[in-house]
């Protein structure tokens, strides 16, 4: 196999003015002519794409989402495309233990879709009860009569 820039190699570059047609895979013809006259040609795909700045995706999504035990919400995101219409994939992730969310593949060209999130049944339980500590006399350190103050704390394990 012969090696770039050697002898029996040659190599042909393109280029595209910015004014050209955008194309994918058109079928062009090369040709070598060796004295004016062809002394090969071959058949070769070609395509032609915008030059691409900062191609990327913002998401817009709801910041808040509320789910009971068993339960799910489905959440609409919106997509804005900077120069780039290709697939892309949503993952829902660091989702709290016992919820889940499939990912989601948002095909080209499309600027929304659905993310689900689920709540497995026991999600929530445990939680807004309290253990309290009991003095002599039943009441709790710091408050009268055993009273509790402050928010609840998660049901320990």
């Amino acid at each position: 196999m012969a090696k770039p820039g050697t002898p029996d190699r040659l190599a042909l570059l393109l280029s595209a003015d910015p004014s050209a047609e955008v194309c994918e895979g058109k079928i062009v013809r090369i040709t070598l002519m060796a004295d004016g006259v062809v002394a090969d040609q071959k058949a070769v795909s070609l395509s032609v794409r915008v030059l691409k700045g900062n191609p990327g995706v913002r998401l817009t999504i709801a910041s808040r989402a509320a789910l009971r035990g068993g339960g799910r919400a489905t959440l609409e995101a919106r997509l804005q495309r900077i120069d780039y219409d290709g697939p892309v994939t949503l993952k829902a992730e660091k989702l709290p233990v016992g919820v889940t969310s499939d990912a989601v593949d948002v095909p080209a060209g499309e600027d929304s879709a659905f993310v689900t999130l689920r709540a497995g049944p026991d999600v929530g339980k445990g939680f807004g009860k309290t253990r309290s500590r009991h003095r002599r006399g039943g009441a709790h350190r710091g408050s009268p009569g055993g009273a509790r103050e402050g928010r609840p704390r998660p049901f320990a394990r």
